[in-house]
């Protein structure tokens, strides 16, 4: 298996040299020669790399010369020997026994990593004709960590992004580094190994029925690594005294900020977070059907659907116009000029849609200030909800859970049961469906009215159910007569159903549950109000 240790080839103690091993082996044909011309550098490198280097025109040294080993295990043992190892992590400050020091030090590490994430995103499994097992580094973070470890000593450079930047420090420092550079460049080591290795585990991290243990039953795995990468600096955070960013999960593209920016600033903190929250809302609507969803400060003020998106629009400004001044718009079909007009006449912060033609683009030209974006329809789901408690906790859940929204006339299939004797006529199905879908969207307490399509009355954020919904009745006025009521968690008493009656209310949809649904259920009988339940509770906080 093995052949002798005896090394066929030396390295000059007196001159620095580079160990280079990359899978990506851009910018190499800029950085190598001038470490060779420029700063005298010695190239030690593997198979591939090496054969690169050579087609350079550069002397190299490869391992297998140096070590007398060759590549071993089908080629996934090449850089993985002590000699190399000591030559870099010698301390080099006289503390390591004289016994114990290398023949040669390593002075610089180029290296960087099979694309693991890159391969999974494109479909590779773990076993198959994409073995995604083979895509799964070893000696790359190896000599990334050791590197980075000895960063007193060694300079350790992961992305080729890094080499131009390296360079520059190089002729500052008349062919040295800095330390505090060097530390710089093994904290990115870290991050990167760190996102790495989770990665992986992410995708082994998966429950299995074929293993029966008390960890594995569980939903939620027992360690949920997760790394973000920023994908946008930000101006300022919530408030201007407060830094942020925006960081993304997917490594292979971090540039991705969710949406494409068609006209004015880049968005900010608060208009990202209500920019999604417009967005998660308006996609509960199906494309066939135009909708709109207005949004300010991460609640909906107005949601319509209509035979057009223009009345769409109006049609949901129309319910809190006040609200909606500096609000975020979003919209479910791609907006065109007769609609941008329309939009055009308020002040707005942002403008979402899946496109917006060529012709509504100049309009909106006409508001510079005006941010407008678009985001393709199909939309990968988030797999998790992570909310931040404070430094060394946080909250996980599950995202997108069933929530069991219906089409009219089909409870059965989607579970959704008419607990009274009346029964809500058609459009009053349409009603109850718009408002379950908004009162997913909105703060809790949430108490939304609906009629004819459109939100009347919303209750947000309330400490009590029945205070919501006195607001969403008092916004509603006298559309309230006759329109539907979604709540998003159990009516727990009889003064919200009494409410609900004195506004005329015809129907409302809640999750149910209660202790007093007996109650709630008996007086809406006696009032002929038609109530339903959906057996999921939607609490948004």
């Amino acid at each position: 298996m093995t052949q002798s240790a005896t090394q066929a080839v030396t390295i000059d103690p007196k001159k620095p040299v580079a160990l280079i091993s990359c899978y990506d082996k851009a910018g190499l044909d800029a950085l190598a020669p001038v470490l060779v011309n420029t700063y005298g550098y010695q190239l030690l490198s593997t198979g591939g790399t090496a054969d690169y280097l050579r087609s350079l025109g550069l002397a190299v040294v490869e391992t297998t010369e140096l070590t007398g080993f060759r590549d071993l295990a089908g080629g996934r043992v090449k850089s993985l020997h002590p000699t190399l190892f000591a030559g870099i992590l010698d301390p080099r400050d006289g503390s390591a026994a004289p016994e114990t020091r290398p023949d040669f030090w390593i002075d610089l590490v180029i290296s960087n990593l099979y694309p693991f994430e890159a391969m999974k995103n494109q479909g590779a499994q773990l076993q198959g004709k994409q073995n995604l097992i083979e895509y799964i580094d070893v000696g790359g973070p190896s000599l990334l960590r050791a590197g980075a470890k000895n960063h007193a000593y060694v300079t350790v450079l992961c992305q080729p992004s890094q080499y131009t930047a390296f360079l520059q420090e190089l002729k500052l420092g008349e062919g040295k580094t800095s330390l505090s550079y060097r530390k710089h460049l093994a904290g990115k080591v870290f991050a990167l190994t760190a996102a790495y290795d989770a990665a992986i585990a992410n995708v082994f991290n998966v429950p299995s029925p074929e293993i029966s243990t008390e960890e594995n039953t569980s939903a939620l795995p027992a360690t949920l690594p997760l790394t973000l990468h920023q994908c946008q600096p930000l101006r300022y955070g919530e408030n201007p005294q407060q830094p942020a960013g925006l960081y993304t999960l997917n490594s292979t593209n971090t540039t991705d900020t969710g949406f494409e920016l068609l006209q004015g600033k880049a968005l900010s903190y608060n208009n990202l977070l209500d920019a999604f929250a417009a967005w998660n809302l308006i996609k509960e609507f199906d494309p066939e059907t135009p909708a709109c969803a207005i949004i300010k400060h991460n609640n909906p003020c107005g949601v319509s659907v209509a035979n057009t998106l223009a009345d769409a629009w109006e049609r949901a400004l129309s319910v809190d116009s006040l609200s909606a001044f500096g609000g975020i718009v979003a919209f479910n079909q791609p907006i065109t000029a007769d609609v941008a007009k329309g939009l055009t006449a308020l002040f707005l912060e942002v403008i979402i849609a899946p496109s917006v033609t060529e012709e509504a683009l100049a309009i909106f030209n006409t508001k510079p200030n005006l941010r407008v974006v678009s985001r393709e329809w199909e939309a990968p789901l988030a797999q998790w909800d992570i909310r931040v408690l404070d430094a060394e906790r946080v909250l996980v859940q599950r995202s997108t859970l069933e929530t069991g929204e219906m089409e009219a006339g089909d409870d059965e299939s989607l579970h959704w049961q008419v607990v009274t004797t009346a029964e809500p006529t058609p459009q009053q199905w349409e009603d109850l469906d718009l408002a379950w879908k908004v009162a997913k969207h909105v703060k809790s307490n949430a108490m939304v009215l609906a009629k004819n399509g459109k939100t009347v009355g919303l209750g947000v954020g309330q400490t009590s159910r029945i205070g919501a919904l006195e607001i969403a009745l008092r916004q509603a006025c006298d559309e309230a007569k006759g329109a539907v009521l979604a709540s998003d968690g159990f009516i727990p008493a009889l003064d919200n159903v009494h409410a609900a009656i004195q506004g005329c209310v015809a129907a409302i949809v809640q999750p149910g549950g209660s202790v007093k649904d007996p109650d709630v259920i008996a007086l809406a009988n006696t009032h002929d109000l038609a109530m339903v339940t959906t057996g999921v509770r939607v609490f948004r906080h």
